[in-house]
């Protein structure tokens, strides 16, 4: 129960936030084993964590008459939209190398070195760390690079806790 309300805070809070649903959703069948024998009532302390998520899509509506108006926002003032990677990928791309060299931004790179890194990494110990910590790393790069505007991407990659257990094991 306790870690369903912290994740519903979590997910009232950012939308990766909701990414802890899979993952606790994961958590709870291995500790059950995948028997449905040993499921009891107590899965459904699970969905409280999206209701976090529902009441901010609530209050969107009842601010601004539409349950996404926070998708109008990005769209209008940060020009960020749900897209396929590449397109925020060629931005960035574009942004970091295809200028003259004293104009070259160090910034553009890190976006595009952080997002690689969390995949190889992730990719690269998925079976050495727990598949719910695989599942909420891959989730939160869905979220952070399925976008129109690759902006912030070290920043966010900070809340992606599964990445700091990966990089303590080089140091084993």
């Amino acid at each position: 129960l306790m870690a369903s309300l912290l994740g519903l805070f979590a997910s009232l809070t950012r939308i990766n936030g909701v990414i802890l649903f899979p993952a606790l959703l994961v958590e709870y069948f291995i500790s059950k084993k995948f028997s449905y024998k040993e499921m009891k009532a107590d899965i459904g302390y699970l969905c409280i964590i999206p209701c976090g998520f529902i009441l901010y899509l609530w209050l969107n509506f009842k601010l601004f008459g539409n349950f996404l108006q926070f998708t109008i926002f990005e769209k209008t003032q940060w020009f960020k939209y749900i897209t396929w990677p590449v397109q925020g990928f060629m931005g960035a791309f574009s942004q970091a190398f295809l200028r003259t060299p004293n104009q070259l931004s160090i910034a553009w790179m890190m976006e595009i070195f952080c997002a690689f890194l969390v995949l190889i990494l992730v990719l690269w110990y998925i079976k050495k760390i727990r598949i719910s910590y695989s599942i909420y790393a891959m989730l939160n790069l869905i979220i952070i690079t399925f976008s129109s505007f690759w902006m912030s991407i070290p920043r966010y990659t900070l809340a992606i806790f599964p990445m700091f257990i990966i990089l303590s094991m080089f140091s084993c």
